[in-house]
């Protein structure tokens, strides 16, 4: 198991332009990959958790068909209203099997709970101007409490049966009040359980899996020094927005390349690789920044170019099409 350590984004970009005269803006997807990689790709399986105690005991499967559903998943942190267009972008990095995988992932656990209650006699001593003796005043304390406990690991093996490695499990949740004279109410074990398990599903469940992170973006203004051209290009850059609010990505970008062919601007070049960028291909996304000699847009595209480079030695099939 190889872990990341170099925090890169992959941008793969879908539109939603606003209608004013300013910078063409949209939303994007970066791309967050996982703690954890299987180095090469593979086929992974995954067990059951086994229960090493008495209580829970369907959170060895959960735990496990929450792990199956992530790995599965081939948009995770997708969402509905942003299209993506980028045709080799999957969350899906392994070939899911359940015999003859070259990783899998088990594990077990233990669930305790305990829950009390309890009083305490107090005595006051009081005196009054008639009677000389002190009076004993009695009252009570009631205490409840509850404290609950999820522990165990995640163990991740070879085919060969050697470890590669292992995520602990280790929650736990306490609760106690005392009052004066009226019995406390305190969360019980149950809504204790139902937290502590889906923190350790969800730990468990991504960390393998890449996240899909909604991210605002935009397109550069294209600044004419041709005065006989900036009506052209003013023209072409209102049709180049139509486009892009019907989402004609392509039909955009050679847009901006007829563009270019007429006057070359640092802009154009900026958009014409964001056009690539939205399409996955970097390669010629980094040519074009290049060309615009864009510090932060070239420095963006190399860590984009990285994880493509990741994800094809995991098995995944790059394809970057031309517009």
């Amino acid at each position: 198991m190889q872990k990341i350590s170099i925090s890169i984004k992959l941008i793969i970009v879908a539109i939603i332009i606003s209608s004013n005269a300013v910078a063409q803006k949209m939303e994007s997807y970066t791309y967050k990959m996982p703690v954890n990689i299987f180095e090469g790709g593979g086929k992974v399986s995954v067990k059951n958790f086994t229960n090493n105690g008495t209580e829970v005991a369907s959170f060895g499967s959960d735990i496990a068909e929450s792990i199956l559903k992530a790995l599965k998943n081939e948009g995770i942190g997708k969402v509905s209203d942003v299209k993506l267009y980028n045709p080799w972008l999957t969350t899906k990095l392994y070939e899911i099997v359940e015999t003859d995988a070259d990783f899998v992932i088990s594990g077990d656990y233990k669930f305790t709970s305990a829950s009390t209650d309890s009083y305490e006699e107090k005595w006051i001593a009081e005196t009054s101007e008639t009677v000389a003796k002190k009076l004993p005043i009695c009252y009570y304390n009631y205490t409840a409490s509850s404290n609950a406990v999820l522990e165990g690991k995640l163990t991740i093996t070879k085919k060969d049966g050697k470890s590669l490695g292992s995520i602990s499990i280790n929650n736990n949740k306490s609760k106690s009040q005392t009052l004066t004279m009226q019995k406390p109410s305190i969360p019980g074990v149950a809504s204790f359980y139902k937290e502590m398990s889906n923190e350790a599903i969800t730990k468990c469940a991504l960390a393998f899996s890449p996240t899909l992170v909604v991210e605002k973006y935009k397109f550069e203004n294209i600044k004419s020094k041709n005065k006989e051209l900036k009506g052209d290009i003013n023209d072409m850059e209102k049709q180049i927005k139509n486009l892009l609010k019907s989402g004609e990505i392509n039909a955009a970008g050679k847009k901006y390349l007829e563009i270019a062919a007429k006057e070359e601007t640092e802009e154009t070049n900026i958009n014409i690789g964001i056009c690539y960028e939205i399409i996955g291909n970097f390669t010629k996304a980094k040519e074009y920044y290049l060309k615009a000699a864009d510090k932060s847009s070239i420095n963006r595209i190399n860590d984009m170019i990285a994880i493509r480079d990741q994800l094809s030695k995991l098995g995944i099939k790059i394809i970057e099409n031309e517009l």
